[in-house]
């Protein structure tokens, strides 16, 4: 559907980076996309997904690798752990979201996490993959709470 890198990708290229011991990985959950389908239909739900694969893979490509494990999940492999790199690129792709969102009839957003790997901090992989998982969860949740 978006026409960039998947689940199977994913896979294959971890591997990669699980042996250079540490990165950044940054997990993505696209918000709304149940509503966009019920009142916009699956044609708008899917230029949807597109929409923001396209957004995240532009804020990080220079740095990393963009994948869409399946329906609106989305993760980013970054060889560099710097926190700065994380947070410049989710504000550029919260404000293109906004931006994007101002002529469509529905609101584009994700909920993101992140966390940096280190080999000998995590026994294993999903530990470290879960820890992740519930920082996006939290954001997602935060998010909820500020439009409530």
């Amino acid at each position: 559907l978006t026409g960039g890198a998947n689940r199977a990708a994913y896979d294959r290229d971890l591997q990669g980076y699980l042996e250079g011991k540490h990165f950044r990985m940054v997990l993505l959950d696209m918000n709304h996309l149940k509503k966009i389908n019920d009142e916009h239909g699956h044609a708008s739900g899917d230029e949807a997904i597109v929409t923001v694969y396209q957004t995240i893979e532009k804020a990080f490509s220079p740095h990393g690798q963009c994948y869409r494990l399946g329906g609106d999940e989305f993760v980013v492999l970054l060889k560099s752990t710097k926190a700065s790199l994380y947070e410049e690129a989710l504000t550029s792709i919260r404000t293109t979201l906004a931006e994007i969102s101002t002529k469509r009839p529905y609101t584009l957003e994700v909920a993101a996490g992140s966390e940096v790997y280190e080999e000998h901090l995590w026994r294993e992989f999903k530990s470290f993959y879960h820890e992740v998982d519930q920082k996006m969860y939290q954001h997602k949740t935060t998010l909820k709470n500020v439009r409530a």
